[in-house]
């Protein structure tokens, strides 16, 4: 982005690039875009995938090999299933309000309990960061 702008404005300085593109929020640094309601790109909100190649000497039809693909199956299915929360919850922690990006651990907490009845569906998972999780937990012993 920043290479991306200097070409742009190659005329201008560092600081009226900044002043023009990077808008300033509660706790990020470097939102690109107008204004808090119009922004081009999130640097904290990108996600990283670590790509883990599959094993050469195994083969899926074989059946020593069918837990070691079973496992791979399974870690996709979780990635996604977290991905889609996130994306449910537009990647903000739904009691604080910051990014899930911002570096804490995130958690996945069930609005109604499993010992309660509760499933493991995205209506009843939210994401939330760890010390936010340990809040509502805390919160939701003291009230019941």
């Amino acid at each position: 982005m920043w290479e991306w702008a200097r070409n742009r404005h190659g005329g201008k300085t560092a600081k009226e690039i900044t002043e023009k593109y990077l808008i300033p929020g509660k706790a990020h640094k470097w939102i690109w875009g107008k204004s808090t309601t119009e922004t081009l790109f999130n640097l904290m909100e990108v996600t990283t995938w670590v790509m883990r190649p599959l094993k050469l000497d195994r083969n899926p039809y074989v059946s020593e090999n069918k837990l070691y693909f079973e496992a791979r199956r399974k870690q996709n299915v979780a990635a996604k299933f977290r991905a889609a929360i996130y994306k449910k919850y537009t990647h903000n922690c739904p009691e604080c309000g910051q990014s899930l990006h911002n570096g804490e651990p995130v958690e996945l907490h069930h609005l109604h309990p499993v010992k309660k009845g509760g499933k493991y569906t995205l209506d009843n998972i939210q994401p939330l960061h760890q010390i936010c999780h340990q809040k509502v937990t805390h919160r939701l012993k003291n009230e019941g």
